[in-house]
């Protein structure tokens, strides 16, 4: 079994080195994505079919929730409330650019319907 760990003479030898793995977990399917730094003046949230990211965060359905409708919550997320409350609570960066962190994400409640399963 190949090690999990690079030696210090490969990493040096060829610039490689391993990081966090939780990008990795979520590659495969349909989930929402948020830059960690974005501007609200557009649409900060979108939807990705595959892939992984190299600076941000994902919102991934399991469980009772597989078959809800992305569009449905990232409709929310893109809407007026919710980018009014990051205008408030974000950290700000230049040129209108807002600090989009975790722990202010996890304040967001989304409303019952706008978790309906897909028709």
């Amino acid at each position: 079994m190949p090690s999990e760990k690079l030696t210090r003479e490969y990493q040096n030898k060829y610039d490689l080195y391993f990081g966090r793995s939780q990008g990795f977990t979520c590659y495969y399917g349909q989930k929402i994505v948020i830059p960690k730094v974005a501007s609200l003046e557009d649409t900060p949230f979108k939807i990705v079919e595959n892939g992984f990211l190299l600076s941000g965060l994902s919102i991934k359905l399991r469980g009772k929730y597989l078959g809800t409708d992305l569009n449905l919550i990232l409709d929310y997320l893109n809407s007026d409330e919710v980018k009014n409350y990051l205008t408030v609570i974000s950290k700000n960066y230049a040129a209108g650019y807002k600090s989009i962190s975790s722990t202010d994400l996890k304040k967001i409640k989304i409303p019952k319907k706008n978790l309906k399963l897909k028709e």
